[in-house]
């Protein structure tokens, strides 16, 4: 087709859609006048078990469609029975085909082969590619009743914009056509790209589709409207027991319609969520416009049940204040599935919810306290050890002088046995602390004092005085914030706290120059991490572990019995917080950091 005749991809693309308008509305006549269209059935069509295309179309008006969708796209039309049988007169024909090509008893038996390699029944699109004969854009649409292939739609007679005129000239020798006519034709052949002809021939295939769903549709009218009411009254029947069985369920109900509204719901769902009157909610809540929904991925859920899939969730927890609605956080096990009509259309989907808020409570409080067991049993373990192994010490030590003094009395060593004495004391002495700190350190949890609001300024400031002596007569100087944080808890074991941390951060201040301990605060995460620093001896970060140890003592030369952070730990863990130790190691000082939970507060 010359280029200054070629129509714009908009005006074609209105034309095809008036075209689709005219087949609708031919379809509505053909509907119109079934009866007298089925009367003109032959007997011989009907032992084959469909009728033939011209007994469903108006030929004639089909011409029109089919002429005016030929000069609309600028291709060759025409329409043929599945065997290659024409059914319309050709339309936009070009002269090179038609005259000069199928002129030649070649070219025309090419031609034939050609269109009956193109004719198979292909319902998922249109069938594109190169004509067989003189190789230009060939496509068919097929158009069916039902599984019946009664007819084809062809359309071509285009050349690719990159063709190569010289195996063109070269078929024009092959099929025995005049070279220069060959060579004139071609020139008036429509030039159009391999994308442009698949729309037109895609746009084909819509039409030819439109032609084929409507093209028998009344022929079982009379049947389908008696089987029709027939379903609807199983369906009446069963949508009754349904709303019985949902109505009367324990278990909470919801069901959906296809836009995500909530259209049912039964007494158990209003239960579940305190909601006294169910139908304020029914079609006001839209759980595909429910954040929470959404974010917990339940939306998506239900979206896909709509096409056909089912869910089990096994647990969930939804709040249902965060979406505006009433009722408090539960823990659920859902059911999703779609509710399948009699055509197998999903017309509704069904949640259900069955609440498993105090069995999730339960599982949980039974894995804490099972994990709490272990701990215990695991701290009893290294407790027995510990305490075996560090009371055995000083027996041995009394038991080794017992013997060195009845060595000493027999041999009339006076000095000696004083001396037996004083050392039998100070192995007495340290076994009584450590027995007293264990003591100490097993009611901690046990012996509960009465909790209040407590300032960790104030017992800072409380340590400090407490231990102004060894401060005072080591230099150092001590730093507490102006604020630190109020925390419901125990007065009595936090100042211990406080006092055992100071207390170890000025023993272990070594030989700075200018000793310095620091207590403060910082917020991480919104929790408030309080630290006492100095910049003392520090702490190799291997041992960081096994600080917090019972009777693990770094430096055995220091004074106390090893227990002193064991029952810092202690005390911070019955408070419902963690401790721990930073330094980067020996002489860069030491920062122990710890954070206690707020868990309610003084009336």
């Amino acid at each position: 087709m010359p280029s200054d005749s070629k129509k714009t991809k908009k005006v074609l693309i209105q034309e095809v859609q008036q075209l689709r308008q005219r087949i609708s509305e031919l379809e509505g006549e053909t509907t119109a006048s079934d009866s007298s269209v089925r009367s003109t059935i032959t007997a011989s069509e009907k032992s084959q078990g469909f009728p033939r295309f011209e007994s469903l179309f108006n030929i004639n008006e089909l011409q029109e469609i089919q002429d005016s969708f030929a000069i609309a796209t600028g291709v060759a039309s025409i329409i043929a029975e599945p065997n290659g049988t024409p059914i319309t007169r050709p339309s936009n024909f070009c002269r090179l085909c038609k005259d000069i090509i199928r002129g030649t008893e070649i070219g025309r038996k090419n031609c034939y082969w050609s269109s009956s390699e193109s004719s198979k029944f292909n319902p998922a699109g249109p069938f594109i590619r190169r004509c067989l004969s003189g190789g230009f854009w060939d496509a068919v649409a097929s158009i069916a009743v039902g599984e019946h292939h009664i007819a084809n739609w062809l359309i071509g007679q285009v050349r690719d914009e990159d063709i190569n005129e010289k195996s063109f000239l070269d078929y024009a020798d092959k099929i025995g056509a005049d070279r220069k006519e060959f060579e004139k034709a071609l020139d008036e052949v429509t030039v159009m790209s391999a994308e442009k002809f698949s729309n037109v021939a895609q746009a084909l295939f819509l039409i030819a589709n439109q032609m084929s769903k409507t093209a028998y549709k009344n022929s079982f009218l009379k049947r389908t409207i008696a089987e029709k009411q027939q379903t609807e009254n199983q369906l009446q029947e069963s949508e009754k027991r349904l709303s019985e069985l949902i109505r009367n369920s324990r278990l909470s109900i919801e069901i959906y319609n296809d836009q995500g509204v909530l259209v049912q719901a039964n007494k158990a769902w209003g239960k579940l969520w305190n909601i006294p009157i169910i139908k304020e909610i029914v079609g006001n809540y839209n759980i595909l416009d429910d954040p929470q929904a959404n974010e917990l991925g339940f939306s998506d859920l239900v979206k896909r049940a709509f096409k056909g899939e089912s869910f089990d969730v096994p647990e969930f927890a939804y709040d249902p204040h965060k979406s505006g609605y009433p009722g408090r956080k539960r823990h659920l096990h859902s059911y999703i599935y779609p509710i399948v009509a009699h055509n197998k259309s999903i017309t509704n989907v069904i949640v259900t919810h069955e609440d498993i808020t105090d069995r999730v409570k339960f599982q949980s409080e039974r894995e804490r306290l099972i994990a709490e067991l272990e701990a215990k049993n695991t701290e009893l373990e290294r407790f027995t050890y510990t305490v075996s192994h560090d009371l055995k010490s000083p027996l041995i030590t009394i038991r080794g002088f017992v013997g060195l003094i009845k060595k000493d009395f027999e041999s009339s060593d006076h000095s000696r046995v004083r001396d037996d004495i004083e050392r039998i004391t100070i192995a007495a002495d340290r076994m009584y602390l450590l027995l007293e700190d264990v003591l100490h350190l097993s009611r901690i949890g046990r012996v509960v004092n009465i909790k209040e609001n407590v300032s960790l300024r104030e017992l800072a400031l409380e340590a400090q005085d407490m231990l102004a002596g060894q401060i005072s007569e080591k230099g150092i100087e001590i730093t507490v914030p102006s604020e630190m944080p109020v925390i419901f808890g125990d007065r009595t074991r936090l100042y211990e706290v406080f006092q055992n941390l100071l207390e170890n951060a000025v023993k272990f201040s070594g030989d700075a120059k200018k000793p310095h301990i620091e207590f403060g605060v910082y917020k991480q995460d919104s929790e408030s991490i309080c630290y006492i620093k100095d910049n003392g001896l520090g702490i190799d970060p291997k041992y960081h572990s096994k600080v917090f140890d019972l009777f693990d003592q770094l430096n055995q030369e220091a004074d106390g019995t090893g227990v002193g952070l064991t029952l810092v730990r202690r005390i911070i863990e019955t408070h419902g917080g963690r401790i721990w130790v930073e330094s980067e190691g020996k002489g860069k000082g030491t920062k122990v950091c710890f954070i206690i939970q707020e868990k309610g507060k003084a009336k």
